[in-house]
């Protein structure tokens, strides 16, 4: 059998045939880490579909299975695994047909989410030393105090924040900036 992106041919003693098999299709997969949790959609399709499986890729445990019919379908689950700031979670999704066909599909979903002080001084040291974070958002989740942090600006001339941050309407409050330069501030 070779596959070939979503159709398979099958041959006999190495003889090619016009026998098509359907393979399900994994149409678009994604995830996003939330105040709830990670946020996972898929989109398939398939001439019968039965089932979609999220997993933990780490440890291949299953998060969630929806049996689903007809030729297509949209997925969606939250998944309250251990987030943490900067985490990669490896997750993958698995869609079965009728037939017995499956399509898999890996993906990644980086928690780019800050919700307390400690997170916020991490994110500032990996912007200082080795992470610029382009084409990335990071959000605040929670207002941040920082009484009692001597905290460093996040990003400096020879190691810039590139990505965007998005304070989503929370505060940070009492900050106290380390610095011997002329200019201060958040960043």
């Amino acid at each position: 059998v070779r596959v070939n992106g979503s159709r398979a041919v099958i041959s006999k003693r190495g003889e090619a045939s016009d026998q098509d098999i359907s393979v399900p299709t994994i149409k678009q997969v994604s995830g996003e880490v939330t105040s709830s949790g990670i946020e996972l959609q898929a989109e398939v399709e398939d001439a019968e579909l039965e089932s979609v499986t999220f997993y933990n890729a780490e440890n291949d445990a299953v998060i969630y299975t929806q049996s689903v019919t007809g030729t297509s379908a949209t997925v969606s689950t939250t998944y309250n695994g251990i987030t943490e700031f900067n985490k990669t979670h490896k997750l993958y999704v698995v869609v079965k047909d009728t037939s017995g066909n499956v399509a898999r599909k890996e993906f990644e979903v980086i928690d780019n989410l800050i919700r307390n002080a400690q997170e916020l001084v991490t994110f500032s040291e990996l912007v200082n030393n080795e992470k610029d974070y382009a084409n990335e958002i990071v959000k605040l989740n929670a207002d941040i105090d920082l009484s009692g942090i001597t905290f460093n600006s996040i990003g400096k001339s020879s190691k810039q924040f590139k990505g965007t941050f998005d304070g989503c309407g929370y505060t940070i409050n009492n900050i106290n900036i380390n610095t011997t330069s002329n200019y201060a501030g958040l960043f």
